[in-house]
């Protein structure tokens, strides 16, 4: 990040540092007593840290980056000391260094640091003429420590499930905004893109003794529920904001305590800027309350927007007429509680601020969280010795149905964000959120949830929502044949599959109507690269063709061809003879005409591989890699190391980020769609077998997480970054980790079920548990446990497969380290190359001893 600002981990809040650092240390100044070099801008510095072992913070390589923005080589030395808590050296590397000109000046040095602590890291550049430079940055050594979280504000929102009633929280250092809007999807067409973005706001800054307590923290409650714990210290004295999504009204529990000897005034500001919507009547009329806002505008103009309860006093503010002042004379040793409420439906004339007074708001809180934690608690269970990682999983699932509300027509839509997305649903985000509940057990809910977008269909089959954001986006009708035939693979719902095989049948028909467009002959008698693909459609997620979004994509053409398979086996499935004769046809046909695409397509690197760009035979001008590994997972139309897909995946990681990410996966050419990391390469990791790659990918998306588990869509490279765009708090990777994670615990391939195939392997190393719960796979339900016991030997464990069903072969994945393989199984055959086993028919309950050397 720039070092202008600091981010470091403590416990599982945040702690930004910007306060503590130098501001710009390496953003030259013109005079050399600054700490900086040379003439203004000349120098400026970035830092990153990557791990030996994703699972393991304590040995890291440490980088500066350097941009010499001059012309010439500056000449110099670099010099890192790394301090632990106590301010004692305990790592230092100092050694000649050139800045040459441009970005590409990287200083790196290995350090093997102790216990689960923060550890200052100083750097000096130091060139001949003498002038110095200086910046610091802080590492905790977890493995999940979210050092690369883009900058402040953070954001998390509170609400119950599928509720149109969001509170948006965004945390950032000494300071919570809230905000929100009193509209809902049921005011638009479903099936458009229409933003409603939260146009009422408030801001709070805490301060103690009459000053901002200036520091503050913050993460979910128990590290992964959908509710703020928001911490403020100073001095002894703290204050600690806990907001959740109620029944009625958004819920802050405000909570101080004094542990000195002396009396602490706490005061609460809450203030609605711009100082005219959200007025306080007791500062228009002196007779009236003090303790509230009312709208005046914006709104009825006598909605209650926000009530103080349980403060000793709501003095004035003598010029912001918009704000309530909660205040608290705290004796010593003594703890006091309060709350702020914002009511959704509240209103002066039907007597609502007494009622709201007179409100159990402990009770409605309990009430909050209690839904959250009874929700998930019917959901698969994951088994990982890393908490972090666990949070992450069940943190992933609550922003599922935080990103679900009514649409109107008595449905449930799926919305990408919270603010800038939260508009009518589109078929992709939406798609992947139902198969990972359906995955996690929620039948159901996923049904419920995804039910409108199988519903948008037109009359002659288009299943790409023409009248909807998704309009022109040939993938989308892959995204639901994907869900639909996901969800009757988990619950062998066949009423359900009969219900919307017509659907699967009249897309594959209009898809191959769709695809006579593109047989036409060029002049010259021969075939164009595009012949039988989908006509030219919208690309989004980054794909371009040259300067325009539409054009004849690959990513457009994978899925479509992926929702022909999938109607093609609906069709066995149900016995339709000649469906089946006729869906075979469109599949061959289209699955032939794209993969000739594809091989007469491809284009060469330098060095003469061949790989995909996002469209036939264009080398350059064609945006991200989108949806180009879709080809191999989920779709099955290449296996996992064709050359060419391999090539291509390739050729996109030889640009990795300084965390660990692939770079220009979306809009960005210079930045990060994080969610792709797993959704693409990731789950390709997987299918290949590859599971320290895939699973140094899950480590490093979560270290891009802001300590809500939240991530904006696309964002800068470095810690801090600042280049975000999207929503702030985006749905496809939360739904990536959870799909990621199921996968990597529990996966399906063909007819095989695969356990622990993407396991960190310090997590059996350790000797905890790893495993999962009431999965629930194609074959049905599972669960499963194993250990690593020293002592033996061997990793012990138990499977208990599915009870109905044929038995299923299974492959259990027994990753280690330090090279140790299972050489004995006592319930199965160890692979060939020792890295598991594998039971040729799992039925009922299988308890093995797995030995290993």
């Amino acid at each position: 990040m720039r070092t202008l600002l600091t981010l470091a981990c403590l416990g599982l809040a945040i702690q930004p540092l910007a306060a503590q650092n130098p501001q710009n240390p390496l953003t030259a100044q013109t005079s050399a007593e600054s700490g900086v070099i040379g003439t203004p801008t000349a120098v400026e510095a970035n830092y990153s840290v990557t791990k030996a072992v994703p699972e393991d913070a304590r040995r890291v390589r440490l980088n500066i980056h350097f941009d010499n923005k001059s012309t010439a080589i500056r000449p110099g030395t670099v010099r890192v000391i790394v301090r632990d808590p106590q301010g004692v050296a305990c790592h230092e590397s100092s050694a000649p260094f050139e800045l040459k000109p441009g970005d590409g000046n990287i200083f790196s040095t290995d350090a093997v640091l102790q216990g689960d602590r923060d550890y200052t890291v100083d750097y000096t550049f130091t060139g001949r003429d003498g002038q110095s430079a200086t910046g610091s940055f802080v590492w905790r050594t977890e493995p999940v420590n979210f050092f690369y979280a883009f900058t402040t504000p953070h954001r998390m929102t509170v609400a119950l499930p599928d509720s149109s009633d969001k509170t948006l929280l965004d945390a950032e250092d000494g300071k919570l905004t809230v905000s929100w809007t009193y509209d809902n999807l049921d005011f638009y067409p479903y099936d458009s893109m229409r933003e409603i973005k939260a146009n009422w706001r408030i801001e709070i800054v805490p301060q103690l003794n009459g000053r901002p307590f200036g520091h503050s923290t913050w993460t979910r409650a128990m590290g992964w529920l959908p509710v703020l714990e928001n911490r403020y210290e100073r001095d002894g004295v703290s204050v600690l904001l806990e907001a959740a999504g109620g029944e009625k009204a958004g819920i802050i529990r405000v909570t101080a305590c004094n542990s000195t000897d002396q009396p602490q005034q706490v005061r609460l500001p809450v203030v609605c800027p711009k100082n005219f919507k959200g007025y306080n009547p007791g500062w228009i009329d002196p007779t009236l309350p003090t303790d509230h806002l009312l709208a005046g505008w914006d709104a009825p103009a006598d909605k209650v927007v926000v009530l103080g309860l349980g403060a000793d006093a709501y003095p004035l503010d003598p010029v912001m007429n918009t704000q309530v002042n909660m205040e608290w004379t705290v004796a010593p040793g003594q703890t006091r509680t309060g709350w702020l409420i914002r009511p959704y439906d509240s209103y002066v004339r039907n007597g609502d601020v007494e009622k709201l007074r007179a409100t159990d708001w402990a009770a409605e809180y309990e009430k909050a969280v209690g839904v959250w934690e009874e929700l998930l608690a019917r959901a698969s269970r994951v088994i990982v010795p890393d908490q972090r990682v666990v949070n992450a999983y069940y943190a992933g699932l609550s922003d599922i149905f935080i990103m679900r509300e009514p649409v109107g027509r008595g449905y449930i839509a799926i919305v990408p964000g919270t603010n800038g997305y939260r508009t009518g649903p589109n078929a992709f985000e939406s798609s992947i959120a139902t198969i990972a509940l359906d995955q996690a057990g929620l039948h159901d809910e996923a049904e419920s949830g995804y039910r409108v977008n199988w519903d948008l269909q037109t009359p002659e089959g288009d299943w790409t929502e023409p009248g909807g954001w998704g309009h022109l986006m040939w993938a989308g009708a892959g995204y639901k044949a994907w869900s639909l035939m996901e969800h009757f693979a988990h619950t062998r719902d066949t009423a359900f599959l009969k219900r919307r095989y017509p659907q699967l049948l009249a897309n594959s028909r209009w898809q191959h109507e769709q695809r006579k467009k593109t047989k036409i002959l060029q002049p010259d008698g021969t075939r164009p690269l595009t012949w039988g693909l989908m006509p030219r459609g919208m690309g989004d997620g980054g794909l371009r063709n040259d300067g325009s979004h539409y054009g004849i994509y690959y990513t457009h053409n994978i899925w479509p061809v992926y929702a022909d398979s999938l109607a093609y086996r609906a069709a066995l499935i149900l016995d339709k003879t000649d469906d089946a004769r006729e869906l075979k046809r469109i599949y061959d046909e289209a699955r032939g005409d794209l993969l000739t695409a594809m091989e007469l397509g491809a284009v060469t690197d330098s060095a003469g591989n061949r790989y995909l760009t996002s469209i036939p035979g264009k080398a350059t001008g064609t945006g991200s890699c989108w949806g180009l590994l879709a080809s191999v997972y989920p779709t099955g139309l290449l296996p996992a190391r064709d050359p060419l897909m391999e090539n291509t995946m390739n050729h996109y990681k030889k640009r990795e980020s300084p965390g660990g990410l692939p770079v220009h996966t979306g809009w960005m050419a210079d930045g990060m769609w994080v969610a792709i990391t797993l959704n693409d390469f990731g789950q390709v990791h997987l299918m290949r077998d590859e599971p320290d790659q895939a699973n140094a990918y899950l480590y490093a998306v979560l270290n891009h997480a802001t300590p809500f588990y939240s991530w904006c869509e696309e964002r800068g490279q470095f810690p801090g970054a600042k280049q975000i765009s999207g929503d702030l708090q985006h749905l496809w990777t939360p739904e990536a980790v959870v799909r990621f994670m199921r996968d990597m615990l529990v996966m399906e391939q063909d007819n095989v079920l695969h356990l622990g195939r993407g396991i960190a392997r310090g997590w059996l190393g350790s000797g905890e548990e790893v495993g999962i719960e009431r999965a629930s796979t194609r074959f049905g339900d599972l669960s499963y446990r194993m250990r690593y016991d020293k002592k033996k030997g061997a990793i012990v464990g138990r499977i208990d497969f599915p009870t109905d069903g044929a038995p299923v072969q299974t492959v259990v994945h027994c990753l280690l380290p330090d090279g140790m393989k299972v050489v004995k199984c006592s319930a199965g055959v160890p692979l060939r190359d020792g890295s598991g086993f594998r039971i040729a028919a799992g039925r009922a309950a299988v308890d093995f001893v797995a030995k290993v050397k």
